[in-house]
């Protein structure tokens, strides 16, 4: 036993995949690319990745960083910003409904650009965590891979797309207390365990994204209790390169080999998608008085964690993107399969 761990085989890719992503998020940062840390590993690690040198991701490396950022990003929701949400409510459940419309007024085009059938056409639009709708997909028995496939390319395009945006945007508007003191050893060790604690109940109970929303919900409990405290930098850091290292390793060549066509049409909806939302996000700049950057991200067609990291890393208020998509996510959870019955009814997605 003690001699096969010296063996090469055994450590050289875990080696190399954590390397590929230092170097790649290291370099990425030297070149003041966004988000840095993320993209950066996640692109180191896509080269291992198609070296065919990868180290697959553990669950549970992927579930820490999903409960340490969903209770990072949980810290942000203050009393005061909880009263200004609730203010809100109309508006964040009209902007989440909206592109859950938009989603759907572009799924024909996916359709017939990709030749995908209905179900696989409806999971692969829907705008709920990629996860959840490849479960879905698989028990409705579409092509569970192929809406992976799909959300991979929109998540990656919309966290380039999003962050260059915000990277060059001047309308920033940052948070108060982005300066407060890091969590106390005793604090920190009792988000962590209620954080797990909230994950396991809600896996429990079939709640889709269940660790990083169990993580959300402690640590805007946190919050509301009076806690100022933040996690240190270097934590966040650490866990943005787990979340580009779990996309990277799905870069495989099958990823870019496997119905391009498919690929294409996912990209160029995705962009369809987010000209609506930044129409969307004006209207919301307008009415609601935010900067447009920050209605943009919460109105953006990518996923929950990566959207709220983008706001935490350029000073944007954190819980209006998160609470944006949360509600979206939450409805297409609710609402796909009833939604995508109707419209293969209506024809309006073809069987």
């Amino acid at each position: 036993m003690g001699s096969s761990l010296l063996k090469p085989a055994v450590w050289l890719r875990p080696v190399l995949t954590a390397l590929a992503a230092f170097c790649g998020a290291e370099a990425a940062y030297l070149m003041h690319i966004p988000l840095p840390w993320m993209l950066g590993s996640m692109f180191g690690v896509a080269c291992i990745t198609l070296a065919g040198q990868v180290y697959p991701q553990p669950k549970w490396a992927r579930r820490s960083a999903q409960v340490f950022i969903g209770s990072a990003l949980g810290l942000f929701f203050t009393p005061l910003i909880f009263q200004q949400l609730w203010g809100l409510l109309p508006w964040i459940t009209v902007g989440a409904a909206s592109v859950i419309l938009m989603s759907l007024l572009v799924a024909p085009l996916l359709q017939k650009m990709a030749g995908l059938d209905g179900a696989t056409t409806l999971y692969a639009i829907a705008l709920g965590g990629a996860s959840e709708m490849s479960a879905q997909a698989q028990e409705a028995g579409a092509d569970a891979p192929m809406v992976a496939l799909s959300h991979t390319v929109r998540i990656v395009l919309v966290m380039l797309t999003t962050s260059l945006i915000a990277g060059t945007s001047g309308g920033a508007m940052p948070l108060p207390n982005t300066t407060a003191h890091h969590l106390s050893l005793n604090n920190a060790a009792i988000l962590l365990v209620g954080s797990y604690l909230m994950g396991m109940l809600f896996v429990r109970l079939h709640i889709g994204s269940a660790w990083k929303l169990g993580a959300l919900l402690v640590g805007a409990l946190f919050a509301l209790s009076g806690l100022q405290g933040r996690w240190p930098q270097e934590g966040v850091v650490v866990a943005q390169m787990v979340i580009g290292w779990g996309l990277g390793q799905n870069m495989t060549r099958s990823f870019f080999t496997r119905a391009p066509l498919a690929m294409l049409a996912m990209a160029g909806s995705t962009l369809l998608l987010m000209a609506g939302c930044m129409g969307m996000a004006w209207v919301l700049s307008q009415q609601i008085n935010i900067p447009l950057i920050t209605a943009f991200l919460a109105m953006a067609p990518g996923g929950m964690t990566e959207m709220g990291l983008i706001a935490k890393l350029f000073g944007l208020a954190v819980p209006t993107v998160i609470t944006f998509h949360l509600l979206r996510m939450v409805f297409a959870l609710l609402f796909t399969q009833v939604l995508g019955r109707w419209l293969i009814r209506l024809h309006w997605i073809k069987t």
